[in-house]
């Protein structure tokens, strides 16, 4: 991400953190707990994640991890995000956990570590000087997924301008099928969101 990009998003996530508190759900980009919690929902059924390694791109405080934990059981997780004061959080509420760590860094540029599957909750809704740089970040995490990869993304935003953007679900579709056939999207038409999950052949 070239550091103009990084500054943008920086700038965002402080300006909510003033507004809101590092430790809100709010600071994360969400518009309320309810709606971060309604994304994690489409994670539920993503695969059996029991024993499995997971890594959480922009990972925020870390708060789908007890979410799939609650669903399929121990598994090992690493989370990366490039705000600091998010990891804080992360790590102060699940850091005692063995099965848990927190790598700070901004993951277009970090040598992802592979994982059985990769997972993209928000991460990739960002303005972004590169038109195809969404592209280059479905391919990234699906070179280091050995199993499977799932990506959550606006579809509409509630400002054109603004640092969020939306994402074309047919766009990303396509995409996504040039890297395996086995692919599947959530996607209901009254959301402002969707996610699609990519499964190694």
């Amino acid at each position: 991400m070239h550091i103009k990009d990084v500054a943008v998003v920086q700038a965002y996530h402080q300006d909510r953190i003033q507004r809101f508190g590092y430790e809100s759900t709010e600071a994360l980009g969400w518009k309320n707990t309810q709606s971060q919690q309604d994304r994690f929902r489409h994670y539920a059924d993503f695969a059996d994640l029991s024993g499995r390694e997971v890594l959480d791109v922009g990972c925020g405080h870390g708060d789908i991890y007890p979410y799939l934990k609650q669903h399929h059981g121990d598994f090992q997780y690493t989370g990366i995000d490039q705000v600091g004061a998010f990891l804080e959080v992360a790590v102060q509420r699940f850091g005692d956990d063995s099965n848990t760590r927190f790598l700070l860094g901004e993951f277009a540029s970090l040598l992802l570590p592979s994982a059985d599957y990769v997972i993209c909750c928000g991460a990739l809704n960002y303005r972004n000087s590169d038109p195809a740089y969404l592209f280059k970040m479905i391919n990234r995490f699906y070179d280091a997924c050995r199993m499977g990869m799932g990506i959550s993304l606006l579809q509409r935003v509630d400002f054109e301008n603004g640092v969020l953007v939306p994402s074309d679900p047919d766009a990303v579709l396509d995409f996504c099928r040039q890297l395996s056939s086995n692919v599947t999207i959530k996607n209901d038409s009254e959301s402002d969101y969707f996610s699609v999950f990519i499964y190694r052949e």
